[in-house]
Order: C-alpha cells, then sequence, then structure tokens
C-alpha cells in the first residue's frame, strides 16, 4: 500500500493504495475500473478486444454514444498498453456511470490476453471489494479453471479455482486483501501476488478508488541514500544529489518534477538494505517521473 510517512511526498494527485504507482489522469474521461500499463502484439491485442467489446455491446442491446465509445476505447488502450509494457506509472481512471461497459471491456481483455501466445507470461490482478463481485466476474468472463486463482480469506470463495495463486495467470483477490498483505512493505516485493515470480504488469482496481497516503521525502532522507547508491547505481546517485540540492533551493509551496528513476524499482527490491533506506527507496519509486509539491519541515525542505 502507500505508505503513511511523517517526513514524506505530497503528490499532487491522489494515491491509489498500489505502492509502486503514481497518480495520475488519462483522458478527460474517469475509469474506476482502470488502473495501473505500443509493441506489434499490443496493437494486435487491442483490436481483438475492441471487436469483441462491439460485439458483446450489441448482444446486450446497448448503442453506445461517441463520447461512450471513446471512453471505452480508451480504457482497452490502456489495459492493452499495460499488458505490453509500454504505459507510464500512472492510474488511469474513466467515470463512465455504472452499465456502460466498463465491465464488458475487461472481461473481453482477460478472455483474449489469455489467449494470446505473445502474452502468456503477462500477469493480471483484479482487485474487487467484496467476494460476490469475484464470483460474479468469473462467472460472466467464463475462464477456465487453469488460468485464474482466487485470492481471498474465504476458502470457498478461493476454491473456485484449484490453480495455485502464483501459477495463475489472472488473479481475482479483494482490496481488503491488498491492504493486508501489502501493510508493512510494498506491492512490488508482496510475492502473494506475483506471477511467474515478479510483479502483475496488468492492475485493475474495481469501483471504489480509496485516497492514498500522504508519502513525504526531506533533503535528509535523500542525502541518506547516497552511500548506498554510489557502489552499486551512481547515475541513480548523481540523480538523488541533483535531486537533494534542487529541493534545498526550492522555495516552500513551489511544485518541482522528479526525474525518472531508471531501475530504482530493482534496486529498492534488494533485501539487504536497512529499513529506512527500504522505505525511502520506496518512495522515490513511486514518485519517480512525478510532479510534487516543496513544503518546510524537517531536512530543510520537504516534498
Amino acid at each position: 500500500m502507500n505508505q503513511s510517512h511523517q517526513a514524506g511526498v505530497l503528490p499532487l494527485a491522489a494515491g491509489t493504495g498500489l505502492p509502486a504507482l503514481a497518480a495520475g489522469v488519462n483522458s478527460p474521461f474517469s475509469c474506476n475500473e482502470v488502473l495501473t500499463p505500443i509493441t506489434l502484439g499490443t496493437s494486435d491485442l487491442q483490436q481483438r478486444v475492441q471487436a469483441g467489446l462491439k460485439r458483446q455491446l450489441m448482444l446486450y442491446g446497448q448503442t453506445p454514444s461517441a463520447q461512450q465509445i471513446e471512453a471505452l476505447s480508451d480504457i482497452v488502450a490502456t489495459l492493452t498498453a499495460m499488458a505490453g509494457g509500454s504505459s507510464p506509472p500512472k492510474v488511469f481512471l474513466s467515470s463512465l456511470d455504472p452499465g456502460m461497459g466498463k465491465t464488458t471491456a475487461l472481461i473481453q481483455f482477460l478472455k483474449e490476453v489469455i489467449r494470446s501466445s505473445d502474452f502468456v507470461d503477462v500477469g493480471v490482478v483484479v482487485f474487487l471489494s467484496r467476494k460476490d463481485e469475484i464470483m460474479r466476474l468469473v462467472e460472466e468472463a467464463g475462464l477456465h479453471t487453469d488460468h485464474f486463482a482466487v485470492l481471498t480469506s474465504d476458502e470457498d470463495c478461493n476454491g473456485l479455482s484449484p490453480t495455485p495463486v502464483n501459477d495463475a495467470q489472472i488473479l481475482f483477490t479483494t482490496q481488503q486483501m491488498l491492504a493486508r498483505r501489502c501493510k508493512n512493505t510494498a506491492f512490488m516485493r508482496c510475492d502473494p501476488f506475483f506471477y511467474m515470480g515478479r510483479v502483475r504488469a496488468v492492475r485493475v482496481w474495481d469501483e471504489t478508488l480509496e485516497p492514498g497516503e500522504v508519502m513525504a521525502l526531506s533533503s535528509d532522507d535523500l542525502g541518506e541514500l547516497l552511500p548506498f547508491l554510489r557502489g552499486t547505481a551512481s547515475t541513480i546517485a548523481d540523480q538523488v544529489q541533483d535531486l537533494q540540492a534542487e529541493l534545498i533551493r526550492a522555495v516552500s509551496g513551489s511544485i518541482i518534477t522528479l526525474p525518472v528513476f531508471e531501475g530504482l524499482e530493482i534496486l529498492s527490491s534488494r533485501s539487504e538494505h536497512v529499513a529506512s533506506v527500504h522505505r525511502t527507496l520506496d518512495k522515490l519509486t513511486a514518485l519517480s517521473g512525478r510532479s510534487v509539491r516543496v513544503f518546510s519541515g524537517q531536512g530543510k525542505q520537504m516534498i
């Protein structure tokens, strides 16, 4: 989960409970069901999902407006970009009203990503607010039990599929399970949600988007990282040092944009760092490339 820190970053957009993701907005629409990630395979996948979605809406007797079609296309494009690894680390929202096709778009995506040989190594996780929603979505998607797993506190619900969680390409779980499992760690290191040994690329948060907790970093926090980074990631060390200097010079209340720290997520997952360095690396990873507000506090200046 996004972690709360008294000396933390104050992001300009709301957080979401997914620690490695930064908040953002995609298009004029907000999709309550799509969070978080083009290649040649991705383009083909997107076309198949769009075609399946169109057929399904026709079967339902729905005739979406041009604006609704555009919003649904944004959802499909975001999901396929996540699968292809080309989506920026942001949260994408859609405010389409209930019954406008958001769940139908998700179901078509799940079916097509399973069918595609180009995406067998791409894991999907769908976070829902209630266990009965998981059962409904599993039934509507009509997926084979080999392709999905369920992770909840209810063994009957988990029994919808015998496939082990880490072996299932699609994982259905609850938002409460995410909060529980990531209480003391970052999502990127929470292996109960992994697929094929790594974090799932496609992350979908259905319906309720809870406000994230505030994170903050001080110039002193950044300084603490430098000895750890010099020997293992000199480029990132230089970026952090430059950021520290910029933060010290910045006027309280101003907005600065953090650089993109390439490879920081992998570095953050290493276990040999002390706890305080782990926390700072996790926060810096979540804020990579984001705009943040500067304010006065511990360690001269904070963001």
